[in-house]
């Protein structure tokens, strides 16, 4: 198993000076979870790739009654190491796993880099992370949107040929990686039940090959096309295999909203 790579600097570093920002510069303060994300979640950085960070606050109750919801991103420096940092609360949260948003689905793979010791304030929110990293959490989140997780891919593919007609090869080349794999793991799903799991797709995936051949450069905008074509044809095939398959979409989908929207509220009280 290839271990996430926190090089030029400690987990424990990372974690402390991450939350010292949250608490001190942003005046969070009641942080649940910080996770990685991104390129270093993936096992497909560089030695440009910065850190992204992914947080997870507990709003004050009253705040969401005003519609209040904490929902930012900030990039910072820790001795010149790029930290971009998503901070989310519980219902932006909500909203983007409902949404079947690969990018938020993937971070539950992994255990959180740190959670709250503060039991007292946070013990339903705590619960929470820790059904979101187990078995039945994953099930659940995956099925709330599934259809939406599927066409995920399709939607990153836009983005490309999108990239692409303005001359950005990099991050074309970027997109396009990022859709292989949304559709790396969307066959998963449809053909195992696989939970997406960036370390499953680790030297295995056509994500990760195709990853490791744009690397820092990108690619050319004739190599980017002739891959995009052949995604199209990918993502095509897997939106056949998923309504091939005798499931009711919407009963999971409505089943599992339900379960989830019951533990976010409970995490939130």
């Amino acid at each position: 198993m290839k271990e996430i790579d926190f090089y030029p600097i400690t987990k424990e570093e990372l974690v402390r000076k991450a939350l010292a920002y949250v608490k001190d510069k942003l005046k969070i303060d009641n942080p649940i979870a910080i996770y990685i994300s991104g390129s270093r979640l993936r096992r497909w950085n560089t030695e440009k790739s910065d850190f992204d960070l992914f947080a997870i606050v507990k709003e004050d109750p009253e705040k969401i009654l005003y519609g209040k919801f904490t929902s930012q991103e900030k990039h910072f420096n820790i001795d010149k190491i790029v930290i971009d940092l998503n901070i989310k609360g519980f219902s932006p949260l909500y909203k983007m796993i409902i949404n079947g948003d690969p990018n938020v689905i993937e971070l539950f793979s992994e255990k959180p880099l740190w959670t709250s010791e503060d039991l007292y304030r946070n013990e339903q929110s705590l619960n929470l992370i820790k059904w979101l990293n187990e078995p039945q959490g994953h099930d659940t989140v995956l099925q709330a949107n599934f259809i939406r997780f599927v066409k995920a891919g399709a939607g990153m593919i836009k983005s490309a040929k999108k990239k692409l007609q303005h001359h950005k090869t990099i991050r074309a080349s970027k997109d396009l990686a990022t859709a292989a794999l949304w559709l790396d793991y969307a066959d998963e799903a449809i053909v195992s039940g696989s939970f997406p799991s960036p370390i499953d797709q680790v030297n295995v995936s056509e994500a990760y090959v195709l990853r490791n051949k744009i690397r820092d450069d990108g690619l050319n905008e004739a190599e980017i096309l002739q891959e995009l074509n052949l995604l199209e044809e990918k993502a095509i095939i897997i939106k056949e295999k998923t309504y091939a398959k005798d499931i009711n979409y919407n009963k999971l989908s409505c089943e599992a909203k339900a379960m989830l929207s019951a533990k976010f509220v409970r995490a939130v009280g």
